[in-house]
């Protein structure tokens, strides 16, 4: 063998060697769950979290209320209509945040994530068994299309392209994150909501386009019925991540149903006559006052507030309006602060 070929093997052979332990020092430590601000609750071999029942039974019908037509199943903002109510059980999502921590963040369709040393590259692992409720398998270019559609609006410019810097694809159940600067809890709370769709299912349908044809999903629910005034959701029985463990006691009802109210005060009145189950009050004028009637005493209906680990501080302000005369003197501002009724 002559000194060429000796010394192009030595290189050669150099070459792969440096590259396999490049590789190897690359390789992403995956965790089960994330947070940036705690020690996460629930440890590697969690089975389900403490809120949900893993026994709880299966069945029965949940019949809720929404003051929006069932006019749209796009399921991305900015189309110009709005979103069919619920259409979110539909689909999976990447990470999930949990109710009774501030921030832990739980893998659904991701089965590992880690985050790299200077936090500007964050490693996502897919489930092996996600899938489509078509059968087709759930990948990386989904998450990938999803995301470029995303960029095409204003929602995904302000939201997704202030932050991520790009998206990479490694295999067909691994992605890299890669950050303009640093990852924030904020930005790992945004792939909580970053809806994942099926790239082969919109080869040639526009996604951005409102649409009355129910796309094909990932989640736990599918539509089987809709009209302008309802819309019903069944629960899939194969649904691929029944039994993962952040899913694992939750979307107990065969049938959630939604009834299409003209306005919040027809839907109390609804409520009030038993027409349907749970009605979520965000009026605390109401919540003092629309509900003194006789199925309260009589026990039909119950008035229970939950409270959520995971929101603390102020959720919500009243800004007022300088521009307004009347409102530029401080002590008119003032005198409306003290008399509102903080407690």
């Amino acid at each position: 063998m002559g000194v060429r070929v000796k010394r192009l093997l030595r290189v050669t052979l150099g070459a792969i060697l440096l590259n396999a332990l490049t590789s190897f020092a690359e390789q992403p430590a995956y965790q089960h769950g994330i947070s940036l601000l705690h020690e996460l609750k629930y440890s590697v071999d969690f089975q389900h979290f403490e809120y949900a029942n893993p026994n709880a039974p299966k069945g029965d019908k949940l019949k809720l209320s929404t003051t929006n037509y069932i006019q749209n199943f796009a399921g991305v903002p900015g189309t110009g209509v709005p979103n069919a109510q619920g259409l979110g059980r539909t689909v999976d999502h990447l990470l999930v945040r949990t109710a009774d921590e501030l921030s832990g963040l739980y893998g659904q369709l991701v089965s590992g994530i880690a985050l790299s040393a200077d936090r500007r590259s964050l490693y996502l692992r897919l489930h092996e068994k996600a899938r489509w409720h078509d059968g087709v398998p759930l990948t990386s270019r989904d998450v990938k299309f999803s995301y470029e559609d995303l960029l095409t609006r204003v929602f995904g410019k302000v939201y997704l392209a202030t932050w991520i810097e790009s998206m990479e694809i490694v295999n067909d159940k691994e992605l890299i994150l890669y950050h303009r600067d640093v990852f924030t809890n904020s930005n790992l709370v945004a792939l909580t909501w970053f809806p994942i769709r099926p790239a082969h299912y919109y080869a040639d349908i526009d996604p951005g386009a409102p649409t009355l044809t129910p796309p094909v999903g990932s989640g736990p629910y599918r539509v089987v019925a809709f009209d302008k005034g309802y819309i019903r959701y069944e629960r899939v029985k194969d649904y691929w991540g029944k039994d993962i463990p952040v899913n694992r006691g939750r979307y107990n009802f065969d049938v959630i149903q939604y009834d299409v109210y003209r306005d919040a005060t027809v839907a109390r009145e609804g409520l009030r006559k038993g027409l349907f189950d749970i009605y979520f009050e965000t009026d605390i004028r109401h919540w003092e006052s629309s509900y003194d009637v006789p199925a309260l005493s009589e026990g039909l209906i119950v008035k229970e507030t939950r409270s959520l680990e995971k929101f603390i501080g102020q959720q919500t302000t009243i800004v007022m309006n300088l521009d307004l005369e009347r409102l530029q003197d401080v002590r008119v501002r003032e005198a409306l602060a003290l008399a509102f009724d903080f407690e």
